[in-house]
């Protein structure tokens, strides 16, 4: 609550909304600004406090929302509904990600090859019947593509071998 000089109650204006706050005496509300969000208080009419946004969240309009799937947060004070930016290709970011390579992109119980994660995928992919994952020169948990399986080649798991060809002599 906010009390202007002539008020008559110590709860005479509610504060107003997430995007404001009003310490213990105040005279007028407060913007919570970019990057912070509202505290306290009964509900989001009488917030008392505000608090600076943490790692893996973004706050605008007093209020924190956490960093969707794909996405980082790796400061505090983030604003942007983007976060800080992607997940690094051949890396997943499950919600509330603080680092751009917060997880590799290997899926429990799969082989490590069988998944790829492009830049700010939302979830492993699986790599598809046929192909391999790409690059092969990257670590096998930490692929970002898919390829097509030549001739040559017979794929499996997210992996190519060469085709052994026998020959009589």
């Amino acid at each position: 609550y906010y009390c202007p000089a002539t008020s008559t109650s110590s709860t005479q204006h509610q504060c107003g909304g997430s995007q404001y706050y009003c310490p213990a005496g105040s005279g007028s509300r407060l913007a919570v600004g970019q990057g912070y969000y509202s505290v306290g208080g009964a509900n989001a009419n009488t917030r008392t406090d505000r608090q600076q946004c943490e790692r893996g969240y973004f706050c605008t309009g007093g209020v924190r929302d956490i960093c969707p799937i794909g996405r980082y947060s790796d400061v505090m004070g983030e604003y942007r509904t983007t976060c800080t930016g992607p997940c690094t290709r051949g890396h997943f970011c499950p919600l509330g990600s603080v680092s751009s390579t917060q997880e590799s992109c290997a899926k429990t119980g799969l082989e490590p090859t069988e998944t790829y994660c492009p830049e700010g995928t939302t979830s492993r992919i699986l790599v598809s019947s046929g192909y391999y994952s790409t690059p092969e020169d990257a670590a096998e948990h930490e692929r970002w593509d898919e390829a097509p399986c030549t001739i040559e080649y017979f794929c499996y798991k997210g992996r190519r071998y060469p085709k052994v060809q026998w020959r009589d002599v």
